[in-house]
């Protein structure tokens, strides 16, 4: 009897939607980005962009998602790679997105408080809960 190989490949992430665009074909496609607010080196924070894909039914919730909205998406990684016009290989990296849920809409600032409201405080190790909390 063949043994089968069992791929794992789920993704769960969060984060801010930009760039939703409709492509166009037979079936219903849309892509867009999630912004993730990411410590760098120097202890501050920048936004990175992770791609999103979605279809047909998930593709229109995608789409009438309002951009700045707080998303949860559950998909699989895909990884794709081609060569371009100089002949330097580009890997391109996406979630193809089963499932879309909408955690908040976008947050309208007052007196341009925006840039203070995207800070991120620093995880100081506080925690609050028993250790019976914990299932493990």
């Amino acid at each position: 009897m063949e043994e089968k190989k069992t791929t794992i490949n789920e993704v769960s992430l969060s984060g801010t939607m930009y760039n939703p665009k409709e492509i166009k074909a037979k079936l219903t496609m849309a892509s867009a980005s999630v912004s993730l607010s990411v410590r760098q080196k120097d202890g501050k924070y920048a936004p990175e962009y992770i791609n999103l894909l979605a279809f047909r039914d998930v593709a229109t919730k995608l789409l009438a998602t309002q951009v700045k909205s707080i998303i949860l998406v559950k998909g699989k990684l895909s990884i794709n790679s081609y060569v371009n016009a100089e002949g330097v290989t580009i890997k391109a990296t996406q979630i193809i997105v089963n499932e879309l849920s909408v955690v908040s809409p976008p947050i309208v600032y007052e007196n341009n408080e925006k840039a203070e409201a995207y800070k991120v405080a620093p995880n100081k190790g506080n925690m609050d809960f028993a250790d019976s909390d914990i299932p493990f």
